[in-house]
């Protein structure tokens, strides 16, 4: 999901590739490259297969909050298997060998 202080996805229950950023920083932890890795995902670049299974990233969120904070590549993100949909948010299964 959108790396946002609130997202539906943290309604889940689920582990999180990361938060609000800020929020990190301000608890002193290092996010890394994390931020730019899920641009990188969503935008369906070269490295988003491999960085989705280097980060086991099981489900991907796209709704607004994507849309509107990443370029989100729906081509590339059609080939993950649609779990649910509602509204305008769709969750799409990673599935990996």
């Amino acid at each position: 999901h959108s790396p946002t202080y609130d997202s539906a996805a943290l309604l889940s229950g689920r582990r999180s590739l990361l938060g609000y950023p800020g929020h990190i920083w301000s608890q002193g932890l290092d996010a890394g490259t994390r931020e730019a890795d899920i641009a990188r995902i969503y935008a369906g670049g070269p490295e988003a297969a491999r960085l989705l299974h280097e980060y086991r990233v099981d489900f991907i969120v796209v709704g607004p909050q994507e849309r509107r904070d990443l370029s989100v590549d729906d081509a590339f993100l059609e080939r993950f298997p649609l779990s649910a949909r509602h509204g305008r948010y769709a969750l799409r299964r990673v599935v990996r060998p």
